[in-house]
């Protein structure tokens, strides 16, 4: 009888070793599974606040620190309370490859990171007095313990400094949060200002606390490209961008009241509400681009048949009327 057991036994568990691991299992195993990691502070206050990942695998890294931190290239030592850095290191093992630290004697953060196509590296967030990021000073507009938006463009080689912009308003507190860049290198950024800010269009002014901007500059050189804010009279940030394959502008982040972002208001339900929104490439706009190139169009028909075109239906596109005023039957 015990031969009989073992033998069948041994039969199930030949069966069982033949069948194959569910793909579930098997990404349980290796899922997750450490490849490298690394620490960098001083005894102050220190933090890293953005991501990216170049073509090469190669990780980019913005925040702030305070005193002095070694990123693997040597000491670099904060001119003030907390200061700028961007750090690359190897996507094989985490080596060091560069690191760059920039601030004043007072209060600055790289918020957001993002790489182009060529690897070149994007940064944004907010500083206070006089910053130089490689191009010259930068001077934000506010009082001493106001900040401002900047947006920097550094070499993926080696940091070198590309372009560097800044954006804010007078006495009050400015900041770009998030960062992208579309397939043809140009730079999409979010976030937040109060009061009137030149983005390198017409002024925008907020409604109220805080409003949302977000602005796209061209990635040769930071020059202008298109700038839009949306807010109520409350309190309403954008937090996070993204640029899909046909170069439309996706944001996030949250508002107060009602916003509208040029699709109709939104109104919150309670203290804040989230927001996506999604944004044509080339103007800002969140209209369906087919129905703004419709109300451009003029519409020639024959007399001889215009009674038998539902001009109607030609107007409506999605479900969206055109406006009729702007569409010219001629003869």
């Amino acid at each position: 009888m015990m031969r009989v057991l073992l033998f069948s036994l041994l039969i199930s568990l030949l069966v069982l070793s033949a069948l194959p691991i569910p793909a579930r299992a098997q990404t349980i195993q290796i899922g997750g599974s450490h490849l490298w990691s690394k620490r960098f502070g001083s005894t102050g206050e220190d933090s890293g606040h953005g991501v990216a990942v170049d073509s090469s695998g190669n990780v980019v890294v913005t925040g702030f620190f305070q005193g002095t931190v070694d990123f693997g290239g040597g000491g670099l030592t904060s001119a003030g309370e907390l200061d700028i850095f961007v750090a690359k290191f190897s996507g094989a093992d985490g080596s060091h490859l560069w690191s760059k630290r920039f601030g004043s004697t007072a209060f600055e953060e790289g918020r957001e990171v993002a790489v182009d196509g060529s690897g070149n590296v994007v940064v944004t967030g907010l500083f206070e007095g006089t910053v130089d990021f490689g191009g010259g000073g930068l001077t934000s507009v506010g009082r001493y313990d106001r900040h401002d938006i900047f947006v920097a463009k550094f070499s993926g080689a080696n940091g070198s400094h590309l372009w560097s912009k800044r954006f804010g308003s007078a006495d009050f507190f400015d900041a770009g949060v998030g960062t992208a860049v579309d397939s043809s290198g140009n730079v999409v950024v979010t976030g937040w200002f109060t009061g009137t800010v030149d983005f390198g269009g017409e002024n925008l002014t907020s409604a109220g606390i805080d409003d949302v901007f977000v602005a796209q500059f061209s990635g040769a050189d930071g020059s202008h490209l298109w700038s839009k804010r949306f807010g109520s009279t409350g309190n309403d940030e954008g937090l996070g961008v993204a640029v899909d394959g046909s170069g439309n502008v996706l944001v996030t982040g949250y508002f107060t009241g009602t916003v509208d972002f040029a699709g109709g208001g939104l109104t919150s339900a309670g203290n804040s509400d989230i927001f996506v929104a999604k944004l044509a490439p080339t103007s800002g706009a969140s209209t369906p681009p087919a129905v703004a190139l419709l109300n451009q169009i003029n519409v020639r028909i024959p007399s001889s048949t215009r009674s038998a075109w539902d001009i109607p239906a030609l107007l409506s596109i999605g479900g969206k009327q055109s406006n009729p005023a702007t569409i010219a039957v001629a003869p």
